[in-house]
């Protein structure tokens, strides 16, 4: 009785008379009803928890993490699989590189290994195949047919068992990959699909650039993209017109695209590079790479302001251009009506706005002037009121709904 305080107190003092027989009751009794105040040590999962409150400073917040991460008996190197800045190092800003690594098949080390999550095969292409001399007859026949997006077929040759082999030294992992061969184009020798990232445990983050996997040890391995290989391909995979196939199966279908950033033909390539805007004259913009030195900027910004007339910076510095040759198209489908929208009111600012952009569309050339739109008027004839006995009569504009 001593030693209860406060609510333990109040807790003893109100239990029936004769509850407790012994210490061994009281013991439980007390646990049972003190047990959830009772402060646990933090566990891994808590870490997830943490945020930065809306008054803190980053360093207080930081402070306050590492002080929790301590006090942490059981963090190990699994936590390195959470995107924490420091897998960032090394790795330059990018905004869509993708995930292209290297493994060693068939003891070749492979490179352009292009890691699709999109994709439900792993594909091997042909080119590849043969590179590394595997004899014809490991081909086991495939029932499947490569069908691509735009309709034309392409008949897998086969498919074959291969050890691969992820990582270096104490990181690597080697697991048996049933390969899709397949010969098509492609800047990639070998496609990644989910069934092996499932296999290696895998988890690949797009803004690291880097796979990270369990291995057998309880510790993480981690795959790091070169980037210099990663623009290459996608910069070689522009310069050809990529194809990207779905492998069906019965019902079961693979997608198997080349480049995940690119859904169809239509879309504009873009840049292999981070570019920047540089001015060579007044309202004359371009853009160039980042990558390029100091002094080779410089030589090259030089070269565009001496051939600056060179370039048609407006419609008007190139006519006659065929329409066959190149042209702007709206997806707009021809058998669709016209709908006349309904007159709005914009403020001053608004109007200017929309006054600026139409003349630009005017002056060059994609639209013009409708003078005489549905419903402007309906034209009536009507009797002129001086000239009644000579049955003249005169045009005249009546609205619809008007009278």
């Amino acid at each position: 009785m001593g030693t209860l305080k406060k609510a333990a107190l109040d807790w003893f003092s109100g239990l029936p008379d004769q509850s407790i027989t012994d210490f061994d009751v009281f013991s439980r009794m007390f646990m049972a009803q003190f047990a959830a105040n009772k402060k646990k040590p933090p566990i891994t999962s808590d870490l997830f928890d943490l945020k930065q409150q809306r008054e803190e400073s980053l360093k207080d917040f930081l402070q306050r993490f590492n002080e929790v991460a301590l006090r942490i008996t059981s963090l190990d190197e699994r936590m390195a699989v959470i995107a924490f800045q420091k897998d960032y190092e090394g790795v330059a800003p990018h905004g869509d590189d993708p995930v292209v690594i290297s493994a060693i098949v068939m003891g070749y080390n492979v490179k352009r290994v292009l890691i699709d999550q999109g994709s439900s095969a792993d594909i091997l292409f042909w080119e590849t195949f043969e590179g590394m001399k595997i004899p014809n007859d490991r081909l086991i026949p495939y029932a499947g047919t490569l069908v691509g997006f735009a309709g034309d077929q392409v008949i897998a040759r086969g498919y074959v068992d291969l050890e691969t082999t992820f990582g270096q030294g104490a990181q690597m992992k080697t697991v048996v990959v049933r390969y899709l061969v397949v010969n098509a184009q492609s800047s990639y020798s070998i496609l990644i699909g989910r069934p092996t990232l499932n296999k290696l445990g895998a988890v690949v983050s797009t803004s690291h650039l880097k796979v990270k996997y369990s291995l057998p040890n309880s510790t993480v391995g981690t795959l790091r993209v070169d980037q210099e290989v990663a623009r290459k391909c996608y910069g070689d995979s522009l310069k050809a017109r990529r194809r990207l196939y779905t492998a069906q199966v019965e019902q079961e279908v693979h997608s198997i695209d080349l480049d995940p950033r690119v859904s169809h033909f239509d879309r504009r390539p873009a840049p292999a590079e981070d570019i920047k805007e540089v001015t060579l004259a007044k309202g004359k913009k371009v853009k160039v790479g980042t990558s390029l030195s100091q002094e080779d900027a410089e030589k090259l910004i030089e070269v565009l302001k001496a051939n600056i007339s060179a370039f048609a910076w407006h419609v008007k510095d190139m006519p006659g251009v065929d329409p066959d040759f190149m042209c702007h198209k709206l997806a707009i489908d021809p058998r669709a009506k016209p709908v006349i929208q309904k007159r709005r009111k914009f403020g001053e600012d608004k109007r200017k706005a929309i006054t600026e952009e139409t003349d630009k569309l005017l002056m060059a050339g994609f639209v013009r002037e409708i003078q005489y739109p549905a419903w402007l008027a309906n034209v009536v004839m009507v009797r002129k009121s001086s000239d009644v006995d000579n049955n003249s009569f005169s045009c005249s504009e009546k609205k619809r709904g008007l009278g």
